[in-house]
């Protein structure tokens, strides 16, 4: 009773199991539900950009939160220390890492372009950047994305500390020190859109420096390009700023670390797209995110996601169901394409063995045609080569996959075959003895 029992259990016992190995691996491959992104100063482009993916995320699923800070360099230093899983970086701060920490961190792409603006009193004469040196210059917050570009634009001109005082002021005491006749010049990195650039630009006093030598600003740092600000374009009714202005930028670049969930970097990458693929005041419908411009290494599933766009999956199926499904699928279709031989195989293995059981078939043949034929004399030995063909038989189909009912029936005939020259060699001695 108890034998029987157990082997009722036991089915249940491994299917319970096998269900219970299934979870596990879906629980796995789900994604974490937290996604902090590190961004700059609220009220910045880069702060209202990551409060818009707060929206995004958790309309996803996800629970987002948004960490002001004092920029990129900052940012850089919390993802590399697994303190964000995502942040917007400024091009030409990725240098400010050593090399094994830059390599726990990848791009998502770049997102929009940042103009480096360069902010003067009106009453200096300043037509190129080596104007300013020996003058007072905001350089960017310590932690900031503006600092080692401003401090990488000034060094290309022979400005440094030694010939020039370098502030590390705020985007507030910008205001106030350009107000007060403090402060001679300014480097922000921002989006026209940003609040610090409005604010900056509608000071009477406050001239926008437009670029020379564009060209060699590009050619000595790849990751620098060029934009126009349009007359009017940061603010049309007070014809913000009073002419055309060409000016260095750079890309901000959404940057994540190296071991982040497949799952969390397809939602920021949707996020992405719904957000900065709209036209805007410098970039055009479709521009971005772009693979351009990514000075950390570009995350292979971004990569795909920005060649050929979301995959059908995530046209079809919620990003939860997408995680899931998109890693079987590479166990799931191979086995799907291979059905039809595997299908087959079983009709395959008959065959091999069939012919196999044939060839003994073949040499059987002969001993049943000459049991009749053969001389008397001879029939011992007979027997002794089909009871050798026997062991043989039995020898070389030892493993299972001979154990079919043809070797059986086989096995049956070489008995038969046997029995009856057993037969005939009894006949003959009652024959010579009567």
């Amino acid at each position: 009773m108890n034998e029987k029992k157990d082997k009722v259990r036991w089915p249940l016992v491994l299917g319970i199991a096998v269900i219970a190995l299934i979870a596990l691996q879906i629980y796995r491959l789900l994604p974490p539900k937290n996604i902090i992104i590190s961004t700059g100063r609220e009220g910045g482009a880069y702060h209202q950009f990551g409060l818009t993916y707060q929206h995004i995320l958790d309309d996803e699923g996800f629970t987002a939160q948004v960490q002001p800070g004092p920029g990129s360099v900052a940012t850089l230093q919390k993802l590399v220390k697994g303190e964000a899983q995502a942040g917007f970086v400024q091009g030409g701060t990725a240098n400010t890492l050593l090399p094994d920490q830059a390599a726990k961190l990848m791009s998502l792409g770049s997102m929009f372009y940042e103009p480096i603006w360069v902010f003067y009193r009106k009453e200096l004469p300043v037509q190129y950047i080596f104007d300013l040196r020996g003058k007072r210059i905001a350089i960017g917050e310590e932690g900031s994305g503006t600092r080692p570009l401003a401090t990488l634009l000034l060094a290309d001109n022979g400005i440094n500390a030694s010939n020039t005082s370098l502030l590390g002021l705020s985007n507030a005491a910008v205001v106030e020190q350009f107000n007060n006749g403090q402060l001679d010049a300014a480097f922000f990195v921002a989006s026209p859109r940003a609040d610090s650039i409005r604010n900056l630009i509608q000071l009477p006093t406050v001239e926008v420096l437009s670029i020379k030598r564009i060209h060699a600003y590009q050619s000595k740092h790849p990751f620098i390009t060029s934009v126009e600000i349009g007359e009017g374009a940061v603010d049309i009714e007070r014809n913000l700023p009073h002419q055309n202005k060409t000016m260095l930028a750079v890309t901000a670049n959404l940057v994540v670390p190296t071991d982040l969930h497949p799952g969390q970097i397809r939602a920021l990458l949707t996020a992405a797209d719904l957000v900065h693929s709209k036209a805007g005041v410098l970039e055009k419908q479709d521009q971005f995110p772009s693979a351009s411009f990514t000075e950390l290494a570009l995350s292979s599933y971004a990569e795909r996601y920005l060649k050929d766009g979301p995959s059908w999956l995530d046209r079809i199926f919620p990003g939860e169901v997408v995680t899931i499904v998109d890693p079987l699928l590479f166990i799931l279709l191979p086995l799907i394409a291979l059905y039809p031989l595997l299908s087959a195989l079983p009709a395959l293995f008959n065959f091999g063995i069939s012919r196999y059981i044939n060839r003994w078939y073949g040499r059987l043949r002969l001993f049943e045609l000459r049991v009749n034929t053969i001389d008397a004399a001879d029939i011992p030995a007979e027997i002794e080569r089909v009871e050798a063909m026997s062991a043989e038989i039995t020898a070389k189909t030892k493993a299972a996959v001979f154990h079919n009912v043809a070797l059986y029936d086989l096995k049956g005939h070489v008995d038969f075959v046997l029995q009856r020259l057993r037969k005939r060699l009894n006949d003959e001695h009652t024959n010579r003895q009567v």
